[in-house]
Formats: structure tokens, C-alpha cells, sequence
């Protein structure tokens, strides 16, 4: 093509810019360019024009050769600034809409809406690139006619026409191709409000979820302040616990100092007898000797030359007021064995009374927590303990104190010799310090007064010691009363408990076997099982026997004596269950027993090898059991009987028939009736009794 090529100064379209920014050249400008030469200057008016006008008229073929050339490099700039724009434009749409997606795929788990709406603009934008690249299609068809008509330009000019109207065509299709940008404009506006819309309602969202965070985190504050003070009081309701524990067993060591001072004041009335008996001795002495020397009176008148008579006499009356001096000094010893024995007696009684005090002040405190238990109510009434573990620093010294105890209470005396003279008062004495030292009193004096009775007596003023022994009232020896102790009532059924010494009931009788402080009992044992194989009760049994424990055997009912209850964790059994409720140890480890053998005593149950509750879930408290739990359980009738004896036994509950009266209301799961009390299933009734209990999966 001759020439070059000329550039229409089209100007540029921005992208985002109106409808009214593209403006197609008109003919009048493109005649303004046709009348520009090849070197772009303009046309003179003058002969050298006319003179170029005629070479131009001479040569029509040449300039509409030339016309063509500038028409096609205008099309073709125009065709590139459209493609320009519209790349651009394509370009900012797909990195918004990048972005677009990429946020909210970060929210579309909240904001299943926007996700829908978003996604229907990705369809857009692919719809929007797909008329991008049918446009640039037909650009591409557009390039290869324009070459095609360039080329038809230089063979045959005579087409100028033709070619005009296809210019014209061209421009029409130019601005349908600007309409269609308006389009897309307007299109991109509408994914950009939904944008921004989308991004209003996620900080709406935002906001909302900060304020639930806030609420939370108030809430998380208040959990941790309540879970605190649930600490706090467990442990207090724990030391209150152990207190109480305290005081019980020391009431049961005072009662244990009762039963030993029911024994001493038995050796106080013997002792009494013998001051009696003393008593009569030493006055028919007083009567020897006042006849005695009314005889040595009568023979000092009559033998008064008689020295050697007279010297005899008077031996005989030393060794009369020998004898004298000799019960005077055992009245004496007899009288400050009393006298520290009402001291002890007195003594235990203020002891006895401030405990009393002590659990009474303890039970009211705790009422709140619980309530005592009936061996501290019975104390704080004065009534023996029943079932009490006495220490064991006490049970030591039970064994020799029983037969001692026994005679006194089926009322044998003890043999005291009743025969006058030096040898019956030294034997009688002897009698009664080894009674006193039996009985574990009186082991110094005794020592003292026997050194004294071995060495020689002093001489004490007798109307001295017959004022004293005179001053002795009955009154006096009142305050040495027998403390009456009945039998304390057995604690459910008289059942079999092994200890070392062989079978012996459970519940001790009076001044009987004395309870063990540790009883065990195993259940849940399963072959199933290897940790709690039913072959390890017997080597368990052993190992709490060798400790001076108690085995308590197998039993379909819960015993009361049993502290401790050896059982697999997650077990569900009666005897479990009645042992959460009672208070007692649950061990899920039977590694206790091995590191208590270790030790060689019972080790505190640890966290790590179980628990103990304290809590009465159903302690005044009313429960139904539904007709529909009965259907549903009819094939495990022992569930409905399980349930009524742990409430009403072991919970101190009360069970019901109208489950609008009742505070728990024991159901089947798939009973959609509404109650007033709380609604609870078998899994739930025994999360209350026991609170870690997990469901075994089937």
C-alpha cells in the first residue's frame, strides 16, 4: 500500500467512563482526513490545488486507494483501543471478583446467602468473558475482512462504495459493541454494590459475633467464678466432713473411757466393801485395845512390882497398836484411790459433755450440707455409737480390759478374803492392787504403799486417822454410780465379716468383736475383665487380711459395715450404687491394695484410685416411675426395684405415683410427655447417684 498509514486522533476511552465518552468519528472528520495529503500537510486553495485536484482527478484510483488505507488504520485503531479497554476493563472485573470470591470463601460457612449471590456473579463474569471472547472473535473475523478489503482496495477502486457502506456497518457494529460495554458496565456496578452490600452485612455480622465473643467470655468469667466457689465449698463441706468425723470417733473414745470407768467404779464399790470390812476391823481393834488397856491398867495395879510382867504387856500393846498403824495406813491408801478415781470419773464426764456439746454445735452447722449421720445423732443424744470404730491405739488393751468388763456386768464380785488379823489385811491389799493394776490404775501408789508396808509403818496420830476415816460419809460414795449401757441395735442383717480371727458377725455386740476399721467388699467382677478378673478376690482378700481388715462376702443387699467397695469403673451393680450413696470409698483400682501392702497400713484413697460422694441427690425428695419406664423395662423388672431401693433406702427419698407431684420424674427416652418435675432416663437416674459415670458403648 502507498503511503503510510495515517492514525485517526480518535481519543482514548477510560475505563469505567459513559455511554457519551465513545464517540464514533463522523464523515465529516474522516473527509477532514481524506483531504489531508500522505505527508499529513492540508490542502492549498490556490492553482497549485487545482493542479492536484486535476492529478487527483487523473489518478481516482489512487486516492481511493488512499481513502481505504485510512479507513482501515482507523478501524484498526479504533478496533485496538476497544480490545484496550476492554481487556482492561475484563482485567479490573476478574480481579475484583478474585477478590470477591476469595473473601467470602473465608465466610462461607456464616453466610450461605452471600455465597449463592456471589456465585451467581462468577456466572455473570464468565458469561461477560464469554461475550469478551466472542467479540474478540469477531474482531478477528472483522481484521480478516479488512485485509480482505484491503486488497480488493488495490486491485479495484471502483468499490469505494461498497466499501463505505461496509464502513458504515462497521460503525453501526462499533456501537453496539459500545452498548454492549455499557452493558457490562452497568453490570460490574451492580457486582460491586453487591459487593459492598455483602461486605456491610459481613460487618453486621462481625459486630454480632464480637458481642456474642463478649457475652462469652462475661459468661466463661462467671463459669470460673462459680466453679470456684463450688470448690470452696466442697472443701469446706469436706473439712466439716472430716470434723464431724472427728468428733464421732471422739465420742467413741469417750465412750470407751465410760466403759473403763464403769469398770473402775465396780473397783470402787469392791473397794468400798473392803473400807467397810476395814472399818469393822479396826474398830473391833479399837476394842482390843481399849480392853487391853484396861487390862494392862488392872494388871499394872496388880503386878506393879512386877517389871518383867509389865514388860510383856507392854510389848503386846506395841504390837497391837502396830496392827492398828498397819490398817490405818491401808484406809489411807484406800481413801486416795477413791479420791483419784472420782477425780478421773469427774474428769471424763466434762469431757464426755463438751463433746456432746461439740457435735451438737457440728450437726446444726452441717444441716444445711447434708444432715448428720445417725451414729453422730445417737451421740450427741447420749446413746452409744452404734457400729463405731474405735481407735486403734484403744483396741489394744480391750482384750484384757473384757473379762474384767464381762464379770462386772453379769455381776461377779471379786474374791476378797474376809479373815481377820496382819495376815488377812496384807493379803487383802495385795488382792486389791492387783485387781488396780489389772484394771491399769493405782501402780506408783501401789509400788509406794507396799514399799511402806515392807519397811515399816510410820506412826501417825490414831485420833488423827479416826477423825479422817469418821469423816467418811455414805453421801460421799454416792457419786460412784454403775453407768447402765444398753445393747446398741444392730445395723442391718447379722451377716458374715473374715478378719484374721476367723468368721464373726459384721455388727459387734456389746463388749463383743470389735469392728474393723477397714471393710471391703468387691463388685463387678467380670472374667471378661482382666483387671478385675474373679480370681483376684481371693489374693485381694488376703492381702486386706495380712493389713487387719475386713472381707465383707458376697451378699445380694448393701451392709452398712463396709467402707470401702473394690469395683471396675463405670460399674452400675446395687451394691456400687448403695455404697455412692452411703458415703462410701469407691475404689476402680486395685492397685490400692498392692501400695497399701507396700506401706503395710490402708492408704487414704487417692484421686487416682477413686472417689467418695457426699451428696443426697434424694434426700427429701419425691421420684415416679412411669408406666412408660415400665414398658419399656418390662424384660428388667430389677431396674424398677433397683430404683426404689436406692431412693428410698439409701437416698432417704420417697417414691410416688402422680408424676405431677414428684420432683424427679424416671422415664423411657422416647416419652414425649410433658411433667412438672425434672425428666429424667435410667443413664440420668445413675449420673446423679454417681457424676462420672460414662455410658458404655454397646
Amino acid at each position: 500500500m502507498a503511503g503510510p498509514k495515517r492514525t485517526l486522533s480518535m481519543p482514548a476511552v477510560p475505563a469505567g467512563a459513559g455511554s457519551d465518552t465513545l464517540r464514533l468519528r463522523q464523515p465529516a472528520d474522516l473527509a477532514a482526513d481524506m483531504d489531508m495529503d500522505d505527508t499529513g500537510a492540508p490542502h492549498d486553495n490556490g492553482p497549485a490545488a487545482g493542479a492536484a485536484t486535476a492529478t487527483a482527478t487523473a489518478g481516482p484510483s489512487a486516492s481511493g486507494a488512499n481513502r481505504i488505507a485510512h479507513v482501515v488504520a482507523d478501524l484498526d485503531a479504533i478496533q485496538r483501543q476497544v480490545l484496550d479497554d476492554l481487556r482492561v476493563f475484563v482485567s479490573q472485573q476478574n480481579t475484583r471478583l478474585a477478590k470477591s470470591k476469595a473473601h467470602t470463601h473465608h465466610l462461607a460457612a456464616e453466610f450461605a446467602s452471600l455465597e449463592v449471590r456471589l456465585a451467581q456473579a462468577v456466572a455473570d463474569r464468565d458469561a461477560l468473558v464469554a461475550a469478551v471472547h466472542k467479540l474478540e472473535e469477531e474482531m478477528q473475523d472483522r481484521d480478516t475482512k479488512i485485509a480482505t478489503l484491503a486488497e480488493l482496495a488495490q486491485h479495484a477502486s471502483e468499490e469505494l462504495a461498497a466499501k463505505d457502506d461496509q464502513v458504515e456497518q462497521l460503525a453501526d457494529q462499533l456501537t453496539a459493541a459500545a452498548s454492549q460495554l455499557q452493558d457490562l458496565e452497568s453490570e460490574r456496578d451492580q457486582a460491586i454494590a453487591q459487593a459492598e452490600d455483602a461486605e456491610q452485612r459481613l460487618r453486621v455480622r462481625s459486630a454480632e459475633i464480637d458481642v456474642l465473643q463478649e457475652d462469652l467470655a462475661r459468661k466463661a468469667d462467671m463459669t470460673r467464678d462459680l466453679e470456684e466457689e463450688v470448690q470452696r465449698l466442697t472443701g469446706e463441706h469436706t473439712s466439716l466432713v472430716y470434723e464431724r468425723e472427728n468428733l464421732i470417733n471422739q465420742v467413741a473414745r469417750h465412750e470407751g473411757r465410760i466403759q473403763k470407768l464403769a469398770e473402775q467404779t465396780k473397783a470402787m464399790a469392791e473397794l468400798e466393801s473392803f473400807a467397810r470390812n476395814a472399818q469393822d476391823e479396826m474398830a473391833t481393834l479399837t476394842q482390843q485395845i481399849e480392853s487391853k488397856d484396861l487390862e494392862l491398867i488392872r494388871v499394872s495395879s496388880l503386878l506393879e512390882d512386877s517389871g518383867v510382867q509389865r514388860s510383856g504387856l507392854e510389848d503386846q500393846l506395841r504390837e497391837e497398836q502396830s496392827k492398828y498403824k498397819t490398817q490405818l495406813e491401808s484406809i489411807e491408801l484406800l481413801h486416795n484411790t477413791m479420791d483419784e478415781l472420782q477425780g478421773k470419773n469427774r474428769h471424763l464426764d466434762q469431757e464426755l459433755e463438751t463433746a456432746r456439746k461439740r457435735i451438737a454445735e457440728f450437726e446444726t452447722a452441717a444441716a444445711a450440707g447434708g444432715g448428720a449421720t445417725g451414729a453422730a445423732e445417737s451421740a450427741a443424744r447420749g446413746e452409744p455409737s452404734r457400729g463405731m470404730l474405735l481407735p486403734a491405739a484403744e483396741e489394744d488393751d480391750m482384750g484384757v480390759r473384757n473379762d474384767a468388763i464381762m464379770k462386772l456386768q453379769k455381776g461377779l464380785p471379786f474374791a476378797i478374803p474376809k479373815t481377820r488379823g496382819p495376815s488377812s489385811i496384807m493379803s487383802t491389799s495385795e488382792h486389791i492392787f492387783s485387781t488396780l493394776e489389772r484394771l491399769g490404775i493405782g501402780n506408783k501408789r501401789k509400788a509406794g504403799a507396799m514399799s511402806t508396808v515392807g519397811d515399816g509403818f510410820r506412826a501417825p496420830d490414831p485420833i488423827a486417822k479416826r477423825r479422817a476415816l469418821d469423816s467418811i460419809s455414805v453421801t460421799g460414795r454416792s457419786e460412784f454410780r454403775m453407768p447402765t449401757t444398753p445393747a446398741a441395735p444392730r445395723l442391718g442383717q447379722s451377716t458374715t465379716l473374715t478378719t484374721r480371727a476367723g468368721a464373726v458377725p459384721s455388727v459387734s455386740p456389746r463388749l463383743g468383736v470389735i469392728p474393723k476399721s477397714t471393710v471391703v467388699t468387691f463388685s463387678g467382677f467380670r472374667e471378661s475383665l482382666p483387671g478385675f478378673h474373679p480370681k483376684l478376690k481371693e489374693t485381694l482378700s488376703q492381702h486386706i487380711l495380712d493389713l487387719n481388715g475386713g472381707v465383707k462376702h458376697e451378699s445380694d443387699e448393701f451392709d452398712y459395715s463396709i467402707t470401702h467397695v473394690l469395683t471396675p469403673p463405670n460399674s452400675r451393680t446395687i451394691k456400687t450404687l448403695a455404697a455412692a450413696l452411703s458415703h462410701r470409698f469407691l475404689v476402680f483400682d486395685v492397685q490400692w491394695v498392692y501400695d497399701s501392702v507396700k506401706a503395710g497400713k490402708f492408704l487414704p484413697v487417692e484421686p487416682k484410685h477413686g472417689v467418695r460422694y457426699f451428696n443426697t441427690p434424694f434426700k427429701g425428695k419425691t421420684l415416679c416411675i412411669t408406666d412408660a419406664f415400665r414398658e419399656e423395662n418390662a424384660a428388667r423388672v430389677f431396674r424398677m426395684e433397683n430404683a426404689e431401693l436406692l431412693v428410698q433406702k439409701y437416698g432417704k427419698g420417697i417414691i410416688v405415683s402422680d408424676p405431677n407431684k414428684a420432683d424427679w420424674v424416671l422415664t423411657s427416652a422416647s416419652d414425649k410427655s410433658t411433667y412438672k418435675g425434672r425428666v429424667i432416663d435410667w443413664t440420668a437416674f445413675i449420673k446423679i447417684i454417681v457424676p462420672d459415670y460414662q455410658k458404655e458403648s454397646s
